[in-house]
């Protein structure tokens, strides 16, 4: 049935069943133990972070989650000030080891520099903060798995090779 349907200029999911980036990049993410998550983002898409919680079934009250909960304005004259608060409030109020910071579509519209926000101000944050561009203009669920899994890469070390004698 879905084969059927003609989406012109869309290279990413065409399958209205598949959630989008967001969903696949939270789901990796919320499985980890000692990190918290700050979306950048209007209220709704922080449902969606909660739905990947739900699916490792993480009870309610072990969720890290802080959401920028954009609004008009905030689309319009930019947010950064709003992200660079919460993340000083997640940091000293979740106390993790790692801080997710994630954009979603709100965000690439702004042009927001996650990456940029977060190098500037990691000096002052006791939590590593990892930039997560992750908005469903960037593809589907699969490739928002894609995308979280690129952003653990650099933090998993490689084991030395025993010798096999």
């Amino acid at each position: 049935m879905y084969d059927e349907l003609k989406f012109d200029n869309c290279n990413h999911s065409k399958d209205p069943m598949v959630g989008c980036a967001l969903e696949g990049a939270t789901g990796v993410l919320a499985g980890i133990k000692d990190i918290s998550i700050v979306i950048h983002s209007p209220q709704g898409c922080s449902s969606t972070v909660s739905a990947a919680y739900d699916v490792h079934e993480i009870d309610f009250t072990k969720r890290k989650v802080a959401c920028t909960r954009l609004f008009e304005t905030d689309v319009v004259m930019g947010a950064s000030s709003k992200l660079k608060n919460l993340i000083e409030e997640a940091d000293s109020k979740f106390k993790t080891k790692a801080i997710f910071v994630v954009g979603t579509c709100a965000a690439d519209i702004i042009g927001e520099d996650i990456e940029g926000l977060c190098r500037n101000i990691q000096p002052q944050i006791n939590a590593k903060l990892i930039p997560l561009m992750a908005g469903g203009f960037r593809g589907n669920l699969y490739d928002g798995i894609e995308l979280g899994l690129n952003a653990l890469f650099p933090f998993i070390k490689k084991q030395k090779e025993k010798n096999s004698r």
